[in-house]
């Protein structure tokens, strides 16, 4: 169960081009179908090159033209279409936190929350449940960074019945018990407060080996703040393997 736990508990805030089909409801089967087309394609050029320059024949120059050219077209269908479903233009080079950015700006930042990590953060909270001894140890880890258990709970609902305002309002609540735990009276967003309060060693410091503490960015920093006090009672928590296949979704 732990391994298994772990996987699903991880965090990041890297979108990936899977993420970026899933975020889009786009056929990302499709684009790997293609995406490996033009890598055979490729291949193939680079072979009929290796041949020209061993033997400068008419056959060899030939099949160089032909798979060049097939492959030339291939992938610029493949950024064409990449463009057309995601809105990003793979021949440009985008930081993570444009690519993020740009994703709110196409859908929303609840959008991505449902798309990329609804699933195996309800999963990890459903097993986490099914371990009394866990469980009780991360409700004692929310506290100790001041967040509400409540809270968390009803964001959690929100995700789960795709209530977008409820998010929101549990959002701000999360964000302003944090706050006053780390005893900030400025206006410096979630994220950084977060970071900082890491940066610092005062939050965090005993997750399991496995979870990714050192972020760059934490763009989604009420779910970074769940998964990492569930990585802690993990940590701090013998359990055993249970069976959760018959569990419906409840708190």
């Amino acid at each position: 169960m732990k391994p298994l736990l772990n996987q699903l508990n991880n965090y990041t805030s890297i979108l990936d081009i899977e993420h970026l089909y899933v975020i889009a409801g786009e056929d990302y089967s499709a684009f790997l179908k293609q995406y490996r087309h033009v890598v055979y394609l490729t291949g193939l050029t680079q072979y009929w090159q290796l041949q020209l320059k061993k033997r400068r024949t008419a056959s060899n120059q030939k099949h160089f033209r032909e798979a060049r050219k097939a492959q030339a077209n291939e992938y610029q269908r493949l950024t064409s279409q990449i463009y057309q479903d995601t809105r990003i233009d793979i021949n440009r080079s985008y930081s993570h936190d444009e690519v993020f950015d740009l994703m709110v700006k196409q859908h929303s930042r609840f959008h991505i929350v449902l798309s990329v990590y609804a699933k195996p953060l309800l999963a990890a909270i459903q097993y986490a449940k099914a371990n009394t001894g866990l469980w009780k140890r991360f409700k004692q880890e929310l506290r100790l960074v001041g967040i509400d258990y409540r809270s968390v709970t009803s964001l959690l609902k929100a995700i789960y019945y795709q209530n977008e305002t409820d998010y929101a309002y549990c959002l701000d609540a999360i964000y302003k018990q944090f706050q006053s735990f780390y005893q900030h009276e400025t206006d410096r967003d979630f994220e950084t407060l977060v970071l900082e309060a890491m940066s610092f060693n005062l939050i965090f410091t005993n997750t399991t080996s496995c979870f990714k503490r050192d972020n760059l960015r934490i763009t989604l920093p009420e779910l970074f703040i769940i998964k990492a006090c569930l990585s802690q009672a993990m940590n701090r928590t013998e359990y055993h393997q249970c069976t959760v296949e018959h569990l419906g979704f409840s708190f």
